[in-house]
């Protein structure tokens, strides 16, 4: 994520640290892209990593396992949705998560923390 000089280069990045990982484009125009990979052979560990547009990076054990392969593809979804029906009901589904691409980036840094065990770390960086 960090050499990632555009959003393509992020989304491509976030797909190769593990088998999930989640890009989320948020209603303010900022964003977040979470890094993330686990294992459930003993003795199990998982291990995220987040960057959002505001250069802040925080990391996590929280076990998400398909999580966030499910949030990409409602994201997915959601951006090719062509009815306001159909937006509804996928903004519904992703709402049910935990935050969605309605939410602002201080609120889903503080659901990040509050919900899913995130810590900040001590290290900012310009992000494309």
């Amino acid at each position: 994520m960090e050499a990632a000089e555009n959003e393509s280069e992020l989304r491509q990045a976030v797909g190769d640290i593990g088998t999930y990982g989640l890009y989320a484009p948020l209603a303010d125009g900022e964003w977040i892209a979470i890094c993330y990979g686990d294992s459930h052979d003993d003795p199990g560990w998982s291990s995220s990593v987040a960057l959002d547009s505001g250069g802040r990076w925080r990391t996590s054990n929280f076990h998400f396992c398909g999580t966030f392969e499910v949030w990409s593809a409602d994201l997915e979804r959601l951006e090719l949705a062509t009815t306001a029906g159909e937006r509804q009901k996928i903004e519904d589904d992703v709402e049910s998560y935990g935050f969605s691409s309605s939410t602002i980036l201080s609120e889903t840094r503080k659901i990040l923390v509050d919900k899913f065990a995130f810590r900040n770390v001590n290290r900012r960086m310009p992000v494309p």
